[in-house]
């Protein structure tokens, strides 16, 4: 063979094992795409609901071999809405709407992620300086969420019933024009929503917070036929969000600068409102956690929303958290 032949058959050899190594990167990366599970996971805006978003841009979910896709509404009701239709696997809310559809959809309560006693704020009319200047006044939030619970617990507390009132339904987000336009006289709503309200309208008060009231948690749901036939997709997703409640705890600065960015507010407003609400984050399944999700129950059984009362252990799923971190779980 020829000096030119031998070169001709060497850079045929080359190129033939270039294109066979090519050939394994990519099958290796494809290979590698398709272990990354997807998954899609609802999640309303809130200081309390920040895990999704935080596991979300500090790859957290990809981290446990999953590619989530995270879609954020106005308020946690539309995402939960959203699970319980099947748009998602997974749901971020607040306690009650994500009880309301534990006790009437195919789905589980898996985890806390904060807690507030605080996070609640009825936003006034100048004028209403007491629990007993409600009467015959209007007063609006967006019925089945914790503005509700929180509505009807303050008015029973001080001596007044739904008949001494008039309530308005309203989205969330439409509450503070409602309130500045005088549509109504009274707003309860969690901010930044009660923020926007006070800052649109002239004289406007916080009259009460949920303080002494109901306490609000940041609630993760699952749909029951995800977690029973891919309990480890669940675990994942599970540990994805411990990530970022270790984030969260360790870096609080940065947390707020998420919060911020993710609701398109300035720095100043989101240190208001945490401070204001004074969230405790945890993912713990303890004793607190688990009377907060019965009393919602309670309470749904008591108003009439639901026909009996349910009990928190039918709708409670605590096995994937035993899995992943079993000291969070003491009830």
């Amino acid at each position: 063979m020829g000096i030119s032949s031998q070169k001709r058959s060497t850079a045929e050899w080359l190129r033939a094992v270039l294109v066979g190594v090519m050939a394994f990167a990519v099958g290796s990366w494809a290979t590698g795409a398709t272990a990354q599970e997807k998954l899609t996971i609802l999640s309303g805006y809130d200081i309390q609901f920040m895990h999704g978003y935080i596991a979300d841009k500090e790859g957290m979910f990809k981290e446990e071999g999953l590619d989530v896709t995270v879609k954020y509404s106005v308020s946690g009701k539309v995402a939960v809405d959203g699970v319980v239709a099947g748009a998602g696997v997974l749901g971020i809310s607040g306690s009650l709407v994500s009880v309301t559809a534990a006790t009437q959809a195919p789905i589980y309560v898996v985890a806390p992620l904060a807690r507030s006693e605080h996070l609640m704020e009825m936003v006034t009319l100048p004028g209403i300086d007491e629990a007993a200047d409600l009467k015959g006044k209007r007063i609006a939030f967006q019925f089945g969420t914790e503005g509700h619970k929180f509505v009807l617990l303050y008015l029973q507390k001080n001596g007044l019933s739904v008949d001494d009132v008039t309530l308005m339904n309203i989205p969330a987000q439409a509450l503070p024009p409602a309130l500045s336009r005088g549509d109504v006289d009274v707003v309860a709503v969690w901010p930044p929503h009660s923020t926007k309200a006070l800052e649109a309208t002239t004289g406007a008060k916080v009259l009460t917070t949920s303080h002494g009231v109901s306490a609000v948690y940041g609630v993760v749901i699952m749909r029951k036929d995800f977690v029973e036939s891919n309990p480890e997709g669940g675990r994942k997703l599970l540990r994805g969000l411990l990530r970022a409640d270790k984030f969260i705890k360790e870096n609080p600065e940065r947390t707020l600068e998420y919060f911020a960015e993710q609701g398109k507010i300035d720095m100043a407003t989101a240190r208001k409102i945490n401070a204001g609400a004074k969230p405790e984050y945890g993912m713990a399944l303890d004793k607190a956690f688990f009377d907060e999700n019965q009393a919602s129950a309670d309470f749904l059984a008591d108003h009439g929303f639901t026909p009996s009362r349910a009990d928190a252990n039918d709708f409670m799923h605590e096995q994937l958290m035993r899995d992943v971190a079993p000291e969070l779980v003491t009830f």
